[in-house]
């Protein structure tokens, strides 16, 4: 039920079928799963059509207006360190949510998104981060009171930069009720140094473009060059043994940005040359298992001349993990069954090297 009301999304001229009738303990089971799979602003913007019980529309309801006031004032924060980077001549490019929610989806509530990806040059690592630092941010957690940031231990520090294309998280406390902290993501580079593969960053940003709305004018990969990174994160995310430990590998969301980016008329990319970068770019394996997967919850979306063009030969890794971390493993259970059941953690024996 939860996949059928989120592919209102992709076909609103579709005719939706009628959900079926819930008991209590049942619709309790959607609740948990809708926000599990951050997918709740979505059934909140139409919940009066579920034929819930009252107490459900009002909480789905209410989810979508609370992440409509927390969109709005990401915006913000999104416009303000966007413009004082390109006023100091570096070249960022808004990466994930921060594009997804205020240029893709038919609205910022509908998607969920706890902080802003941005892409940068390597060369400008430090500059970034003073930057950042001049606008009250500071690398390292929340702590539980949400109003300081706790520092990253050092070997922490150190393991993250020698193991990662990315910055630690920097935090900044907010002065509101809607978001407790926020969080800006620096990365310099798609993919970690232990996958072997180097991608030429160059191309995502000389073929970027400046895109206008909520406040915010940012500058946006490709089409093509988009759809990938977001194809590569969630590819990434589900097989990473931190991802899975946190309970963040699999959310409904993610293959639902692929499907709205694929069903959106102006942000779909060239099929073929989509297919020729990622060929290009030797990332078959890693866009097809975002694709197949999106197919598998939203068919008729993905082009199906893609899904073959890019199938690799041998596809036993679409049910394995912890190749990332040097410690592959297979499921035992099959795709739906693993992502909803928000436990699949514990069948997993190894354990990530990152330092805690």
């Amino acid at each position: 039920m939860l996949i059928d009301l989120c592919r209102r999304l992709l076909q609103p001229g579709s005719k939706a079928s009628e959900p079926p009738e819930l008991s209590g303990d049942q619709w309790g089971r959607l609740l948990y799963l809708a926000a599990y799979h951050r997918v709740s602003p979505i059934l909140g913007s139409f919940a009066r059509s579920l034929n819930a019980p009252l107490h459900v529309t009002t909480l789905l309801e209410t989810y979508y207006l609370y992440n409509r006031e927390r969109t709005w004032l990401w915006a913000q924060e999104i416009a303000g360190i966007t413009k004082k980077m390109t006023t100091q001549g570096l070249d960022v490019l808004v990466r994930k949510g921060g594009y997804l929610a205020y240029s893709i989806y038919p609205e910022a509530a509908l998607r969920e998104f706890n902080d802003l990806d941005l892409l940068i040059h390597e060369s400008d690592r430090v500059r970034a981060t003073a930057l950042l630092s001049e606008m009250g941010y500071a690398q390292g957690t929340p702590a539980a009171d949400a109003r300081t940031v706790k520092p990253l231990a050092r070997r922490t520090e150190v393991f993250w930069r020698l193991n990662a294309s990315s910055l630690p998280a920097f935090i900044r406390p907010a002065a509101n009720d809607y978001i407790h902290h926020y969080r800006v993501d620096l990365r310099f580079g798609l993919l970690e140094p232990v996958t072997g593969k180097n991608l030429p960053m160059e191309d995502w940003f000389a073929g970027a473009e400046t895109v206008h709305g909520y406040g915010i004018s940012a500058r946006v990969a490709s089409r093509e060059h988009f759809l990938i990174d977001v194809a590569v994160h969630l590819y990434r995310e589900a097989i990473a043994l931190t991802s899975i430990e946190a309970n963040k590998d699999l959310h409904l969301m993610r293959f639902l940005d692929v499907g709205v980016i694929l069903a959106n008329r102006d942000s779909r990319p060239d099929v073929a040359l989509l297919g020729s970068l990622v060929e290009k770019y030797d990332l078959c394996r890693e866009v097809y298992y975002a694709l197949h997967f999106t197919d598998l919850l939203f068919p008729s979306i993905v082009p199906q001349e893609l899904l073959v063009r890019l199938r690799p030969a041998d596809v036993d890794y679409l049910d394995q993990y912890g190749e990332i971390d040097h410690a592959t493993a297979t499921w035992p259970m099959d795709f739906h069954t693993r992502l909803f059941d928000t436990s699949r953690s514990r069948f997993v024996q190894s354990r990530s090297e990152l330092p805690r």
